[in-house]
């Protein structure tokens, strides 16, 4: 629970808790339950406090929260208040940069409280997880062979994969472009579905999902993939080529497979909820993308 309540408080500082305005189309917050701390007018009562940790962290507050973790917690929010305060009364904050930031700041933290909510949804039931093996035996009987292109950021990404499928060579937009000089121009495998002993299947179930489901000289969009977690993950994109696809194995057996089934599945799942959640969004309402108007309508 120490850990919980660094973490509410982290968010605190991020998003200026305590801001005399609240996002635009959002109800006032409604201060009730006794008082725990306060800084000038500004007050945190209780019953604030659990719905913040409820509303971010999906929890209750433990009743037998230690008093010690309470106090460091109200030592925090004094600290920030007394600073955000001081703040104010010296305009810091006020320029348009900051108030720029902030709102995108209200809106990315809601948008990912929703986002939230629906991927707990996104359950896996025993039925789901059969139904994937009996569609997908040939991903553990059939050996993969690939070879990749790695690549950092998602423009690069997106440019490379268009070159790729409009007919460019592999192995040479590998050399040019791919930023992991020990896979660039190399063969993997070949390999079945879940095999522990390749690092590449092993970052993330889309990336294997994404394998798996080419066919022979086929290539993959762009498949991104995370290379650390954390607040600030860092991703990097994997554009695939399958090489061949060969017997490796006569038969695979569904009780051997169906452990890392069961952890596979619910974030490929939770990926396509929301993809398919984003699409329809975006035809229920009107999305414009203009970049070029950045450079005065000039295509660059």
């Amino acid at each position: 629970m120490k850990r919980l309540l660094l973490l509410v408080m982290a968010v605190i500082l991020l998003s200026g808790c305590g801001r005399k305005t609240a996002p635009a189309g959002s109800a006032p917050t409604k201060k009730s339950g006794p008082a725990l701390a306060r800084v000038g007018d500004e007050v945190l009562t209780r019953d604030e406090f659990a719905v913040l940790v409820k509303g971010i962290y999906g929890q209750d507050v433990p009743p037998s929260l230690p008093r010690e973790d309470i106090e460091r917690f109200l030592d925090n929010w004094v600290n920030t208040e007394l600073w955000y305060q001081a703040a104010l009364r010296q305009n810091v904050g006020q320029d348009e940069t900051t108030q720029a930031l902030l709102r995108y700041s209200d809106r990315s933290s809601i948008a990912s409280m929703m986002l939230r909510r629906t991927m707990d949804t996104a359950t896996v039931s025993d039925a789901d997880v059969f139904d994937y093996y009996e569609q997908h035996k040939d991903d553990y009987r059939l050996g993969t062979k690939v070879t990749i292109i790695v690549l950092r950021d998602p423009a690069t990404a997106e440019k490379v994969a268009g070159l790729l499928h409009g007919g460019a060579d592999f192995e040479r937009t590998a050399r040019e472009y791919s930023v992991d000089e020990p896979t660039r121009g190399t063969v993997i495998g070949p390999f079945v579905r879940d095999d522990s002993t390749v690092g590449l299947l092993t970052l993330a179930p889309e990336l294997n999902e994404g394998i798996f489901a080419l066919k022979k000289d086929s290539i993959s969009d762009a498949i991104k993939v995370p290379l650390s977690a954390g607040e600030t993950p860092v991703f990097s994109y994997v554009i695939v080529k399958c090489l061949d696809r060969v017997p490796l194995k006569s038969d695979v057996k569904y009780d051997a497979v169906k452990r890392s089934l069961a952890r596979e599945l619910p974030a490929l799942k939770r990926k396509r909820l929301m993809n398919d959640i984003t699409e329809k969004l975006k035809k229920e309402t009107k999305v414009e993308l203009t970049p070029d108007n950045f450079f005065g309508g000039a295509k660059r």
